[in-house]
């Protein structure tokens, strides 16, 4: 009984040893490589390549309110988290917005703005550069979130929802080099005459 008991404890420590030895090689591997390349991550900064769906803009007494929907090829969450967050970022040099929301699409997504809603949304970054009342005031100048995984085959994303801190976006909008919009817009299909 004794002898099975050493032995149980000895593959206990072993199997622990095991553990801490991979846990340690998984950390040197993340700061040699980074965590971007571990995880399969895209390193890209600046996200991806977009074309404007639809503009809308609306005001009210705090002002204008600007919302885009863009579409990029296919890509991760990190990706289009970026992409929406540098294209927002370029509105914000030109428009007077006082709330600019962009919402990133499948290029296999919905083709008419009352469709652009909901799981059609694969990433959605929200600025307010000068929040005005109580509630933009406690939300903060970013909000965002993605979508895990791609769009199916009806361009909408069925994955976990992963809502992105505030700081966090704060930092990635410093470390963006060239806030750049989206190319020419996309060539809609004409809705089907009834």
């Amino acid at each position: 009984m004794q002898e099975r008991r050493r032995r149980i404890l000895r593959i206990s420590l072993a199997v622990l040893f095991g553990a801490l030895c991979v846990g340690v090689a998984g950390g040197a591997a993340a700061v040699y490589y980074g965590p971007e390349e571990l995880l399969g991550l895209s390193a890209e900064k600046s996200g991806a390549e977009c074309q404007t769906v639809a503009t809308a803009k609306a005001r009210d007494r705090d002002g204008i309110w600007i919302r885009q929907f863009i579409v990029t090829e296919p890509v991760d969450e990190q990706v289009r988290l970026r992409t929406a967050l540098r294209v927002a970022e370029s509105l914000r040099k030109v428009e007077a917005g006082h709330l600019i929301q962009i919402s990133v699409l499948d290029s296999k997504g919905p083709t008419t703005v009352s469709g652009m809603r909901g799981r059609a949304i694969g990433a959605q970054v929200t600025l307010i550069p000068s929040p005005v009342s109580d509630a933009e005031k406690q939300k903060g100048e970013f909000s965002g979130f993605s979508i895990e995984g791609g769009a199916g085959s009806d361009g909408e994303f069925h994955g976990l929802r992963f809502n992105a801190k505030p700081e966090d976006l704060a930092a990635i909008a410093a470390g963006i080099d060239d806030a750049t919009g989206c190319s020419n817009d996309l060539e809609m299909p004409a809705p089907a005459k009834s």
